[in-house]
């Protein structure tokens, strides 16, 4: 974590498995690098709001 300042972008992806919720998982990765979490359900996600609503 030392050199995390010299991270310009990186792309990290989570599935369902740990938290059941792959945003909870997402979370808790954010919380560990010591960054605020993001409350997903305040988001404007547009008219989908669960996997099936295409």
């Amino acid at each position: 974590m030392e050199h995390l300042q010299d991270v310009k972008s990186a792309y990290v992806f989570f599935n369902n498995r740990f938290e059941r919720f792959a945003p909870g998982s997402a979370n808790s990765f954010r919380n560990i690098l010591g960054i605020d979490s993001i409350d997903f359900k305040t988001l404007n996600l547009g008219t989908q709001q669960t996997l099936f609503d295409f």
